[in-house]
């Protein structure tokens, strides 16, 4: 690590980290139009106050890349704040598109949220004998050695120090939406039920049991997976201070660098939202022998655990005017190679704002995963469309064969001007535990909601029989005998990994339901590299097995032979079907974006095979 470290002294003059080819779905050539090409993002200089009708603007700071890696002058641009899902830290661009990403080291922590857990830093309050220095500047030199803008600043549990700049923790934890971050910045916060918040709908939702009702217009830019953020605004008084606290900031706008003689800048002072313990993964730069390390991307973090949250997306009913009519363009993504500039990307205007009746697109920015809480269980969100008639609003979108050559993420305003509205959203990745244990926690997921047609959920074993009071247990396969005349592929299969005496376990679930038991069986997995990220591990690909029989002798003798023939596959796939009753399937794991839990979409599918559709 120490040799590592000393390398990143060559920081100053040349990026000692891979570039990995990448690219986004906008095209940014009104914002970086500049004669530095290519360039990557560097640095934030601070936030811009917004004006009357634009959103306030995050100024980055851009440092020349050439083809060797080597890297240039800084200079700055500005971006609206929505952007900074696109335009993050270590992305590259050229002519206004990104064509790669700079590989920093992955890193994950448990730190405390508490107010006593985190405190700002900054080089401007460390010049002041304020607080020690962040970080030494020499591994991430900045183009201010006083550079006023703030980190978090966290210690482990294992003493080692994590550095969020607050740009980025508010970009990335406030929500999933980046219209969340617009409305924070730009707007006085409104309490949730006035009727003239730009956060909450005016729908009032029933209060019982004890859960935590949340609303969200149909129409609106606010995402799903705003849902968990948008509650504890509405009900916890932390949460809702923290939010304020970024307006006041704007509000005031402290004198600092001028931009353009034009607008003053702001450095804002971010705060974790809530105060339990919490697992993040950031990607930077250790320093201090590994000791600590400076957070540039933030990938992923763990909820607060809290009471259940009931989400009520409102539909617009048959007696209202417009329609919904939003593509989304999926995230930008990593590909293999040299590729020349794409094409058809959406050209983002900061100068002018949607109109009214235009059309509207949702892009994704990277995706954010929703880490296990360190302490606890976190209760999946509960959902609810409600069919809900309100007057046209001013994002009814028109159906029209003429879209616009460019896009705005502010708020509509007028017509005509051939602007459409874009919106950006980080999709929500649950945090995998296994296929096997994500399976079990689906089907519980889908019991608990839908209890009309599921009865019981249970895991079984020879040994235990039936049980749903404890953590699930599995049945291992059993392995060939010396003498068995098989390929050394299968003989290995038993066993999860190859040499070892570890053998593979098998999950079985039984869900009763209104009509016929449905029986689910998963194999464990082994894990491979990914190779999409040399860095990771994730478990192979399997189909699942699934069947439907009334008896329990029957229930054992179609296990038992599954058990058995399983060994000889290698797999799970359809051709171990053969000579097997009719109500016996196999099913695959496919994802959805709507998931609640992991695996739901795949535990429906098992359902689904087998005649119950939920």
């Amino acid at each position: 690590m120490e040799a590592y470290t000393c390398c990143l002294c060559l920081m100053k003059n040349k990026l000692n980290f891979p570039v990995k080819a990448a690219e986004s779905p906008v095209n940014l050539s009104e914002q970086f139009s500049s004669s530095h090409a290519p360039f990557v993002v560097w640095w934030y200089g601070g936030v811009t106050k917004n004006d009357n009708f634009n959103q306030p603007k995050v100024i980055l700071v851009l440092r020349e890349f050439f083809e060797d890696n080597r890297l240039g002058e800084y200079f700055a641009r500005s971006v609206p704040i929505t952007l900074l899902g696109q335009a993050r830290i270590g992305t590259i661009w050229k002519n206004g598109c990104c064509i790669g990403e700079v590989g920093f080291e992955t890193a994950e922590f448990e730190v405390s949220f508490d107010r006593d857990g985190w405190r700002h830093v900054s080089f401007y309050d460390s010049y002041r004998e304020m607080c020690d220095a962040p970080y030494p500047l020499h591994i991430y030199p900045l183009m201010y050695k006083k550079d006023k803008n703030h980190f978090l600043k966290f210690e482990d549990g294992e003493k080692r120090t994590l550095l969020i700049p607050c740009v980025e923790f508010f970009s990335r934890c406030y929500g999933s939406s980046q219209e969340i971050k617009r409305i924070l910045s730009k707007h006085l916060f409104r309490e949730w039920d006035d009727p003239y918040s730009y956060v909450f709908s005016n729908f009032l939702e029933p209060e019982a049991d004890g859960a935590w009702n949340i609303s969200i217009k149909g129409n609106s830019k606010l995402a799903e997976a705003d849902a968990r953020f948008l509650a504890w605004l509405k009900y916890s008084k932390y949460a809702k201070v923290s939010a304020k606290e970024i307006y006041a900031q704007m509000d005031l706008a402290i004198e600092g660098m001028p931009v353009a003689g034009k607008y003053p800048l702001v450095h804002l002072k971010v705060r974790p939202w809530h105060e339990q313990r919490a697992r993040i993964r950031v990607r930077g730069i250790p320093f201090d022998g590994g000791r600590s390390f400076l957070a540039l991307n933030i990938l992923g973090c763990s909820p607060p655990a809290g009471p259940e949250i009931k989400l009520h997306r409102l539909i617009r009913g048959s007696g209202a005017k417009g329609t919904e009519s939003v593509e989304t363009i999926p995230a930008p993504c990593l590909s293999r190679g040299k590729r020349d500039l794409p094409s058809g990307k959406l050209l983002i205007t900061s100068r002018q704002n949607p109109d009214r009746s235009g059309p509207g697109k949702a892009v994704e920015d990277p995706e954010f995963v929703e880490l296990a809480h360190p302490d606890m269980d976190v209760s999946p969100i509960g959902q609810e469309k409600i069919n809900h008639r309100s007057g046209a609003g001013n994002n009814g979108f028109r159906s029209a064969d003429d879209f616009p050559d460019r896009y705005s993420s502010d708020d509509r305003f007028g017509n005509n001007k051939g602007i459409g509205e874009v919106s950006f959203e980080a999709p929500l990745k649950l945090q995998s535990k296994g296929v096997l244990r994500d399976m079990w926690d689906a089907f519980c997921y889908l019991r608990d909601h839908f209890s009309d047609k599921i009865l019981k959920v249970e895991w079984f074993t020879f040994r235990t029989g039936f049980c749903s009071d404890k953590e699930p247990e599995l049945i291992a396969l059993e392995p060939f005998d010396y003498d068995d005349d098989v390929s050394a592929g299968v003989r290995n299969w038993p066993y999860l990994y190859s040499g070892s005496s570890q053998l593979r376990g098998v999950l079985v679930i039984k869900v009763t339901t209104v009509d016929d038991p449905i029986y689910v069986v998963e194999v464990e997995r082994r894990l491979v590299r990914n190779k999409r990220n040399d860095g990771e591990y994730i478990e192979k690909g399997m189909s699942g097995f699934c069947f439907s029989v009334k008896k329990k002798k029957e229930f054992e003798g179609v296990l038992t032979r599954f058990l058995f023939d399983v060994r000889f596959k290698d797999s799970v796939e359809g051709d171990i079907l053969t000579e097997y009753p009719e109500n016996v399937e196999w099913f695959m794991h496919k994802r959805s974006r709507n998931e609640m839990v992991v695996q739901e979409a795949a535990a429906k599918n098992a359902l689904r095979k087998m005649g119950l559709t939920l």
